[in-house]
């Protein structure tokens, strides 16, 4: 995968840097938002590490609730959950098509993310 670091200051680059700190851009090393939240941490003890589980959830591939809760965050494809809490960072050419049945699964399983509206079935 080509992905490199992320120059800037943003809480979104503060903690994509530090998720590549911690698997050192492979793909199939998982963490926690606990091990982001430490190294983010010792890093910056000034940062807001609050955000941490939310920037997480909003650019994890495979959320099932991501098109709803945070609808401008689409073009983040940043991160693959593995189980609760865990992640790793998001291979297209692995995950993409796990990320569609997902996502498909969510739109029209009422036991999985609520009954989906009229607008959303018609997509």
């Amino acid at each position: 995968m080509n992905r490199q670091r992320l120059a800037g200051s943003s809480v979104k680059e503060v903690i994509y840097n530090a998720v590549w700190e911690l698997t050192g851009g492979d793909t199939m090393v998982t963490f926690t938002n606990r091990e982001v939240i430490d190294l983010i941490s010792k890093q910056n003890p000034d940062f807001r590490t609050s955000n941490v589980g939310c920037e997480l959830r909003a650019d994890c591939v495979n959320n099932p609730e991501r098109d709803r809760q945070y609808p401008n965050r689409i073009n983040y494809d940043y991160y693959w959950r593995v189980a609760r809490g865990q992640y790793r960072l998001y291979d297209p050419e692995t995950d993409h098509n796990r990320a569609r049945t997902i996502k498909d699964i969510a739109l029209h399983c009422w036991w999985y993310s609520g009954i989906p509206s009229k607008k959303k079935l018609a997509e």
